[in-house]
């Protein structure tokens, strides 16, 4: 039976306690370092202890757990067979219960198979150890082995490197130092876990694991990992695999350094309620974001893109926006849907357009400005092509291939360098050639030699290699032209301009500084003209507006002024009809007649010529001395007049006319000049006496007598 043995004063707890007849204790006086309480070791046998002990024991640990103080000393007997419980408890240690052993200085082994090994080390409750010094396990079966750790719980195990660690919870494993694991798993493979060398790490969670030497890392949640140092894995499968990433939420996955993922590539999540972002680092919201891109739109769901993600940017400061946009060149530009921007400083924007060169150029659709050294050009449209420095292609299939040259319309080409092609198929050839206008489809004409070879296309010579073009004119190509009117240097891109302008019936303009302003017409000649429709400038420094055959009048014409003006034909009748020759309604001109001694000459030529065979005659009988002829008057006198000389000259005069009528009244004169001052007058007589004044004021008052 359980009799209350005596009243004792226990110093801990400050009060007076109630001491079993089962229990034993030193004296008073032998408390402090002295006062170790021993078990005798043949009596640990759980089968020498009554159910009162054991209850006894159970009360003591409670009472122990529960934060209650004891005397300095505990023995505990009870069974048949032995008076002492079995613990071992060295010079200030405590070991109370049953196969404990406090075998540090100042150690606590308190329950059942407890070990305290360490100094100021503590187990508590069934098989916990505390083997390390400052360590401390409580629960069932824990293990703290390094210096100031702790474990506690259920089968939690801190291993001698952990040392500052604890391992929390059920099946919680600590491997490093300054570490913590708290969780609950069934099974030494499933509780929280931090593996070697991972120091400063944290694994919470059942199953929750930072990696071997992954230091200062964080994994949180079921079956978390932290896989690499200064990582952060926070949530039900979450995985961090890269330095300062970070993992958020059920099976997110961080795979780049310095990154913070809330999903996987097949788990994406959305961040909600993300306030707008201040600073430079801040993250923006979708708010902020449709503000900024409000007119920018890219539609497309392919997803290997080459500039998916931006991948198309790669020249430095480089620019790739749209589909399959490629920005190589440094400070280049791609915008829109294949385009390529390889050149530095080059831009390609809508479909298709490539910028190779430096400096250039290329929009529209299918653009290209070529692979030759084609810096600062440009090409605008669809499919036109600038190939050489500082030219320009713009509308439709127009190629640029001179330098400084410009192709400006529909299939135009500007082959010459600073040469210039617009319209519709006009080829400007030569160098600071010009041909601008329409062109009129298939037309041209062709001559053969007498080997059955073309050796004429439109009036303009050529050579080719073949004896035949067999299927003229598909088989002409520029690799089998050798020459072109008289021309056997010219470029590939020249002679494509010749073949494209001639099958097309466009504008040639092929020698230098020749220039073609019309319908299909051609200047062959250096520094001609060609002008209107079907022209041909065949000479140099001309300026045609036909060819022969096909003539053409030039009309509005001004009056020439100058030297070197063009006369009009109103100038030209006018000096006709004074030589006496006239033009018909249709331009016809009808010669004069000059009658010279009966004989008729058509023109002022001929009759000149009969008119100085007389004077060469006369002059020549003059000099030769014949007989003086008569005077007028003898004439007169001879002819039946009867008088002297004076009354023949008086009787030539004739008889004095009627006086005229009276002419009309003449213009009113000028009105005439001033007259003279005239002299001063008498003096004038003296005037009427004026009215009376006013009375003047009275006047100051004199002085006193």
């Amino acid at each position: 039976m359980n009799i209350i043995f005596k009243v004792i004063y226990n110093r801990c707890l400050g009060c007076f306690v109630v001491a079993s007849e089962l229990a034993k204790g030193i004296s008073k006086s032998q408390t402090g370092t002295e006062g170790g309480l021993t078990v005798p070791t043949e009596q640990v046998s759980k089968s020498n202890l009554s159910p009162f002990v054991l209850r006894s024991l159970v009360a003591s640990i409670a009472l122990l757990i529960g934060g209650q103080a004891f005397a300095d000393t505990c023995d505990i007997s009870g069974g048949s067979g032995g008076t002492n419980g079995g613990s071992i408890g060295v010079s200030g240690a405590i070991a109370c219960g049953l196969i404990n052993n406090a075998y540090g200085g100042n150690s606590s082994a308190v329950g059942f198979s407890n070990d305290a090994n360490g100094t100021n080390s503590s187990a508590f409750g069934y098989d916990n150890s505390a083997m390390a010094s400052n360590s401390s396990a409580f629960g069932y079966s824990n293990n703290a082995n390094a210096s100031n750790s702790s474990a506690l719980g259920n089968s939690n195990t801190v291993t001698g490197a952990g040392t500052y660690s604890s391992a929390i919870g059920a099946y919680s494993n600590v491997q490093s130092q300054y570490a913590v694991a708290l969780g609950a798993g069934n099974s030494s493979t499933n509780g929280a876990r931090i593996g070697t060398g991972a120091d400063g790490s944290v694994a919470i969670g059942r199953d929750a694991a930072v990696a071997n030497n992954a230091q200062n890392a964080i994994a949180m949640g079921v079956s978390s990992r932290a896989n690499v140092s200064d990582s952060e894995a926070i949530g039900h499968n979450a995985t961090a695999n890269n330095q300062y990433s970070v993992a958020l939420g059920t099976d997110s996955v961080a795979d780049r350094n310095n990154s913070v993922s809330v999903g996987s590539s097949t788990r994406q999540r959305q961040i909600i309620n993300v306030a707008e972002g201040t600073a430079d680092t801040d993250a923006v919201n979708l708010k902020q974001l449709n503000d900024k891109v409000r007119f920018y739109g890219v539609n497309s769901s392919t997803i290997t893109d080459v500039n998916y993600y931006g991948g198309g940017a790669t020249g430095a400061s480089a620019l790739a926006l749209g589909l399959s946009a490629r920005a190589s060149g440094f400070e280049s530009a791609s915008v829109g849907v294949g385009n390529t921007a390889s050149g530095v400083r080059s831009m390609a924007m809508g479909y298709g357009n490539i910028a190779n060169n430096a400096s250039s150029t290329a929009l529209g659709f299918q653009n290209n400005n070529g692979a030759i050294a084609g810096s600062f050009s440009s090409a605008l449209g669809y499919n036109n092509k600038a190939l050489s420095n500082l030219s320009s292609a713009v509308g439709s299939n127009n190629t640029a291939s001179g330098d400084m040259s410009s192709a400006v319309g529909f299939n135009n080409k500007a082959a010459g360098e600073y040469s210039s092609a617009g319209g519709s198929y006009s080829a400007a050839i030569g160098s600071s050639s010009v041909a601008q206008g329409a062109s009129t489809g298939v037309e041209y004409t062709y001559t053969t030699n007498s080997s059955g070879s073309v050796d004429t296309i439109n009036g303009i010579a050529i050579e080719t290699m073949a004896q035949s073009l067999s299927g003229f004119p598909w088989g002409l190509n520029p690799s089998n032209i050798t020459s072109i009117n008289g021309n056997s240097s010219l470029s590939t891109e020249a002679k494509l301009a010749f073949i494209d302008a001639v099958l097309n019936g466009g504008n040639i303009a092929l020698a230098d500084n020749s220039s073609v302003f019309g319908v299909s017409s051609q200047a062959i000649a250096a520094g001609s003209s060609a002008i209107g429709y079907n022209s041909l400038a065949d000479e140099e420094n001309t300026i045609s507006v036909g060819r022969s055959g096909l003539e053409k009048r030039i009309t509005n014409v001004a009056a020439g002024i100058a030297d070197t003006n063009a006369v009009n034909f109103a100038q030209l009748n006018s000096l006709v009809g004074v030589l006496g020759g006239s033009f018909n309604a249709s331009g016809v001109y009808t010669a004069p007649t000059y009658v010279i001694q009966s004989n008729n000459y058509n023109t002022v030529g001929s009759a000149f010529t009969a008119i100085d065979t007389k004077l060469t005659s006369l002059q020549t009988q003059l000099d030769a001395g014949g007989t003086a002829g008569k005077s007028a008057y003898e004439i007169a006198a001879d002819n039946g007049f009867i008088g002297t000389e004076s009354e023949w000259l008086a009787s030539l005069q004739g008889a004095k006319g009627d006086t005229g009528a009276v002419g009309a009244t003449g213009a009113k004169g000028d009105t005439g000049a001033v007259g003279a001052t005239g002299t001063q007058g008498d003096t004038g007589a003296v005037g009427a006496t004026g009215a009376k004044g006013d009375t003047g004021a009275v006047g100051a008052t004199g002085a006193q007598g």
